[in-house]
């Protein structure tokens, strides 16, 4: 990298320790031209077990209280990119003010936890992608450049999500014809690593779209199917129908808050599934993947490689 500042020379990873930013952190300490690679977590909720892993990676491990705005821009005063794969019900609030840090630190660039489907693109409303909505429109208001990073399903998990493999059943909205991208978890953090030596994200920020494999739901259906030697039990929803119960399963969860989160991610299942049936482009990545050289694990490897290790 050149035309970089002389003091902000580390990359700095935030959530290292939680399920998308342990998988993607091996192949994000790859990335070249930083002289030191920094992994920032909270003292009262970290995993010490996975982030003594990330030590052994090469990641320097950092305590920090998020809720202290001087701690944080202390921690981020010599980062050159810093990356968050953070989630959860304070992640707006969380990355906001690691934006704030980012400006009164100089970081050079921030790629947000935008990972998923193209919020820019994505034409449905939903309450997770509103969110992440708005972390970009602050990013923007204090002049942060921003890489935003999406990658369509994650392929090594999301038939956890989207269906119920214990019971083999799953939910095919109209033909289920639509395309969707699929990317394994430890691939982004490859790419990404690739990504972080393009220049062109430096001035501005940018987007970054990648995708392992691209496939219909009724494609990715019938290779889980392979995988798993059963068939699915299959519940058929037309396009409004799922849209009905989406809203439906949304307000009970909204009524009844955390006591049923299970309402909310099934909701939030039937909104990923059924947005592509309502011709919503925004989980198809084909037209602006990039690769960046790395073979990427195919929606059939990722799962069968995730079988293996179950």
């Amino acid at each position: 990298m050149n035309g970089h500042s002389d003091t902000n020379t580390k990359l700095v990873l935030i959530g290292g320790t939680g399920g998308l930013g342990n998988e993607m952190a091996p192949g994000l300490r790859s990335a070249q031209g930083f002289d030191g690679y920094v992994a920032l977590v909270r003292d009262e909720t970290t995993n010490w077990k996975k982030a003594e892993a990330l030590g052994k990676q090469g990641w320097t491990i950092k305590s920090v209280d998020f809720d202290e705005m001087d701690e944080l821009k202390e921690a981020l005063m010599d980062a050159r990119v810093v990356v968050s794969t953070l989630s959860g019900p304070e992640l707006l609030k969380t990355e906001k003010r690691v934006i704030d840090a980012c400006r009164a630190a100089r970081v050079e660039l921030f790629v947000p936890s935008q990972f998923g489907v193209d919020t820019t693109r994505w034409t449905g409303k939903f309450p997770i992608f509103e969110t992440k909505k708005k972390i970009l429109t602050h990013a923007e208001n204090r002049l942060v450049p921003v890489l935003k990073v999406y990658t369509g399903i994650f392929s090594d998990v999301g038939f956890d999500f989207l269906t119920d493999i214990k019971s083999m059943s799953a939910t095919i909205i109209g033909a289920g014809d639509a395309n969707i991208s699929f990317t394994k978890r430890s691939d982004i953090g490859l790419v990404l690593a690739r990504a972080l030596d393009d220049e062109s994200y430096y001035d501005r920020g940018g987007e970054l779209s990648m995708e392992g494999d691209n496939k219909t739901w009724a494609e990715a259906l019938k290779i889980a199917e392979s995988i798993y030697g059963r068939e699915f039990k299959l519940e058929r929803l037309t396009p409004q129908e799922a849209l009905q119960k989406e809203k439906a399963l949304l307000a009970k969860a909204n009524n009844n808050g955390e006591d049923d989160m299970a309402s909310f991610y099934r909701a939030f299942a039937l909104h990923l599934l059924g947005e592509p049936m309502r011709k919503n482009p925004g989980c198809d990545l084909r037209r602006k993947a990039k690769s960046y050289g790395v073979k990427m694990e195919t929606l059939e490897e990722a799962m069968e490689h995730a079988l293996g290790g179950a």
